[in-house]
């Protein structure tokens, strides 16, 4: 554990260096709710920078050292009353370490800052090129479609495995939650992964707050602008709303909108709840992407295909098929887990 003291003031900054110190306190609020995993004991990091700042914290640039072996770090800090979705960002990720297409945790700690206040600290890796957000900024809001193909694969991979994962939904996929890493592998294409699990559904959710007396229905989670309508008019958390919300972030991608961007958020809202229709995708988009789009978009979410489903899909592995020269049909039931291609 450690306290944080200042170290020296940054050039042209007011915000200072903090290097770690001792601190012998404990942390009464893990003790009283058996929610909240122990904590751990990350390397001696220094604060570089600030990177953003939110409702419930901010994230600093760090850099801690293992063995003489300096490594850059993103240290997420939020008082104690308001930590807790970075308390349940630790628990999930814990779980997700050594999956390449999910942001790897580092541990956390209890802390003071420098005005002797208790702070929950998140350790995670770091993203050196921002979000899937800023890129798409770069690319002047279209990213060209065989990119989008490459990136919407490793989306798919990460979110394949929170699925398959003991059933876990992320509820907040997003390009703000999807942060750009160098190429790895050999590969000349930045690496994408998803992040931000802080307002996710763990497995067992519902039978722990109906234990306790609360509803989770309609306990409404996500942003509108990517939450499918099942999601409103239902209350359901399902590996299905992160789907739909997947066909959102590739349709911003192809396009610079998501659907239904048009709105103002209480038409928004609106909109959801009563719509019956799918949400029209731009006319010229390729057929491999609008049929991609048709399958996340699908109304009802049990008929919604799944991620292992949709990494079989010819929009994320063109050379499957021939797509001009056939169709891709399902088996008989889009839930089936399998996918069949049928050459005319």
């Amino acid at each position: 554990m450690g306290a944080f003291e200042i170290l020296t003031p940054w050039k042209n900054k007011t915000q200072p260096f903090l290097k770690q110190a001792s601190l012998k306190q404990n942390a009464p609020f893990l003790v009283a709710t058996g929610q909240f995993m122990p904590l751990t004991r990350p390397a001696q990091q220094i604060f570089i920078r600030l990177l953003g700042q939110g409702t419930h914290g901010v994230v600093h640039l760090a850099v801690k050292s293992n063995a003489g072996n300096p490594q850059y770090v993103a240290v997420n800090s939020s008082s104690l009353s308001k930590c807790s979705s970075l308390v349940k960002e630790n628990r999930v990720l814990s779980k997700f370490t050594g999956y390449p297409n999910v942001i790897q945790w580092y541990g956390n700690e209890l802390s003071t800052d420098a005005n002797g206040f208790q702070v929950y600290r998140l350790i995670l890796e770091y993203a050196p090129h921002g979000t899937l957000l800023d890129l798409i900024r770069t690319c002047a809001g279209i990213v060209p479609e065989p990119i989008v193909r490459s990136f919407n694969r490793m989306i798919l991979e990460g979110l394949a495995c929170i699925h398959d994962k003991g059933g876990f939904v992320h509820c907040d996929l997003k390009p703000e939650n999807i942060l750009v890493f160098p190429p790895v592998d050999g590969n000349s294409l930045c690496h994408l992964k998803i992040a931000d699990f802080g307002l996710s559904k763990e497995p067992g959710e519902e039978e722990l707050e109906a234990a306790v007396g609360v509803s989770w229905k309609f306990n409404f989670r996500g942003t509108p602008m990517y939450m499918s309508p099942d999601s409103l008019k239902n209350g359901s958390i399902t590996p299905s709303l992160d789907i739909w919300s997947l066909g959102c972030v590739v349709m911003k991608m192809l396009s610079n909108r998501a659907p239904w961007n048009h709105l103002d958020l209480e038409n928004l809202f609106l909109q959801l709840v009563r719509t019956v229709e799918p949400p029209a995708v731009p006319e010229n988009l390729s057929e491999m992407a609008k049929d991609f789009l048709s399958r996340c978009f699908l109304m009802d979410p049990d008929e919604r295909w799944t991620a292992n489903m949709l990494l079989l899909h010819p929009f994320v592995y063109p050379n499957m098929m021939n797509f001009g020269d056939g169709e891709m049909v399902s088996g008989d039931s889009s839930r089936s887990g399998r996918v069949y291609i049928k050459i005319t």
